[in-house]
């Protein structure tokens, strides 16, 4: 592709904006002067722009590097219990144990007082709070939920969000709203360092810069977020464009403020790299915890019945209110959706709004069911499908997602070749911190072979009559970010007149397929400047 351009060999760069290209490495050396700077691509390398992430979790994802107990995603119960027991005997006793993301596979292992007793002597009294991959439950411990204002022997009056037993004993398992609170209860009683939140936020986008990327939309954005974000980027310490989502509403993460307060004051954070334009909408919860919207009722249940649908968390009309907010701020808004029931509510808002001659952009998050009589609306309407988490290929994540729903819905999901010839616009986002790594060429890997890409699943394949080309796959990393956030005129592809973002890489069009995952970033480059250098 024209866009991708990975045969160019050198730029011409002036006040990191890219003034010239050329497919010969000596082909610009006639223009460098004090104000042109030439940049050449070493031999055996290729280049390519820098990566776009249109869905993940800046401080999640930083301050589980710098500052919390790291669970990979493939431990189980056990693994979990002797890694919090470690870290208890050296934690500060004032700050919670904090930490994540284990498995959606282990939850019902977890999810009983016993085991919560385990974790009661593991973690020596100190307040836990461990997050699951989804980032919708959390597992705490009975410090945690005595400072939550919660008698653990007798917890019914919490439930459902808060997990009992038959004996109304809590758990320790969290869902949905109960997790928020849990979030709430530890911000207030837990110990904080004064530059906690920015030297997570630039932890997560050196990690970012290490895999090619250079813009990023952080989805479900607090204030707290976007002061330390705007502070890096007027001290120039903020090597990525990222696009803020002020949170509408909030479930699980314990933002304050959030909804209109929140969205009034974004717009004073704005900045030179930092574009607080966007917003976040949860509508529904996910298929795990049968919080998802479905049309066709989950799998038979014997906490949910027969005919469980799952629920959404705004009406279309209510939808279209916050629409109209947004078109008067500017903004654009991220709609979690990860039931097609949701998704179908949201594009019946956009159409109600569109007639009211309310347009706003709208990226539907996640959207791993969608009804094919919906794929027309969408590209009607210019709504553009944020596909993240990486799902599209089996995984324990997926099986998690997956498992509650039935066979023919199973495997009706995440049909991106069908979406594409549809004309849909397809945005690459990784969720991480919920995805464990939030590599694009995992991602792009996934989207062209179908299959898991960390050698987990080996031999499966989900539905490959919906793999799509490297090109395509590529464009929803890169220019297809770009688009959907609104910075297409400044970045996502190599050309004159855009910021000099770029990464420099082996050439993945000469990689076999099944290696395109082992692809790594040789270096990464924003405004001409190297960001990363391996």
């Amino acid at each position: 592709m024209d866009e991708q351009q990975p045969h160019i060999r050198a730029f011409a760069v002036i006040d990191g904006i890219i003034t010239a290209t050329s497919h010969d490495a000596d082909g610009l050396t006639s223009l460098e002067d004090i104000n042109t700077r030439v940049l050449t691509i070493p031999s055996g390398q290729t280049v390519l722009p820098g990566f776009g992430d249109v869905h993940l979790h800046l401080l999640l994802a930083g301050h589980r590097i710098t500052h919390e107990l790291e669970i990979q995603l493939d431990w189980n119960t056990q693994q979990i219990l002797a890694a919090v027991e470690q870290y208890a005997a050296t934690a500060d006793p004032q700050r919670w144990i904090e930490g994540g993301w284990w498995s959606m596979l282990e939850m019902d292992v977890l999810n009983n007082p016993d085991m919560l007793a385990q974790f009661d002597k593991a973690s020596r009294g100190i307040p836990m709070l461990l997050r699951d991959e989804s980032a919708h439950n959390r597992y705490v411990n009975t410090s945690a939920l005595r400072l939550m204002g919660i008698n653990p022997d007798n917890a019914s009056e919490y439930s459902p969000e808060v997990i009992v037993d038959a004996q109304g004993r809590a758990t320790g398992m969290l869902v949905e709203s109960a997790s928020r609170w849990a979030e709430e209860t530890m911000e207030r009683t837990t110990k904080r360092y004064p530059d906690e939140v920015a030297t997570s936020l630039e932890a997560a986008i050196a990690s970012m810069n290490e895999r090619g990327f250079t813009l990023v939309q952080d989805c479900g954005t607090g204030e707290n977020m976007m002061e330390a974000l705007h502070a890096l980027d007027a001290e120039h310490r903020l090597n990525s464009w990222v696009v803020t989502s002020a949170s509408i509403n909030d479930k699980i993460f314990g933002f304050t403020p959030i909804g209109e307060e929140l969205i009034h004051r974004s717009k004073n954070y704005q900045g030179t790299r930092l574009y607080t334009t966007f917003s976040k909408i949860f509508e529904d919860g996910i298929p795990t915890s049968h919080t998802a919207f479905v049309h066709e009722a989950y799998l038979p249940d014997e906490n949910f019945g027969e005919a469980w649908h799952g629920s959404a968390n705004f009406s279309a009309d209510e939808l279209v209110s916050w629409m109209a907010l947004l078109s008067q701020e500017h903004m654009g808004v991220t709609i979690h959706c990860t039931g097609d029931a949701s998704v179908t509510r949201v594009l019946d808002a956009v159409e109600l709004a569109e007639q009211q001659g309310i347009r706003v952009p709208v990226h539907i998050a996640h959207g791993e069911f969608i009804q094919q009589s919906d794929y027309q609306r969408m590209r009607d309407h210019a709504v553009t499908l944020d596909i993240s988490p990486q799902l599209w290929y089996p995984s324990s994540f997926q099986e998690g997602a997956f498992g509650n729903m039935r066979e023919d819905i199973r495997n009706s999901a995440c049909l991106f070749r069908d979406q594409i010839d549809a004309g849909i616009l397809l945005a690459g986002g990784s969720d991480w911190p919920c995805s464990p790594d939030p590599s694009a060429w995992f991602g792009i890997h996934g989207l062209v072979t179908r299959s898991n890409p960390h050698g987990n699943y080996p031999g499966a394949v989900y539905r490959a009559d919906q793999a799509i080309t490297l090109d395509e796959a590529i464009a929803a990393f890169t220019i297809n970010v770009a688009r959907a956030t609104g910075l297409e005129q400044r970045t996502g592809s190599i050309s004159v007149g855009k910021s000099a973002d770029f990464q420099i890489a082996p050439n993945p069009y000469t990689c076999p397929t099944d290696e395109i995952r082992n692809i790594t970033t040789t270096a990464t480059y924003i405004a001409g400047e190297a960001v990363y250098q391996r």
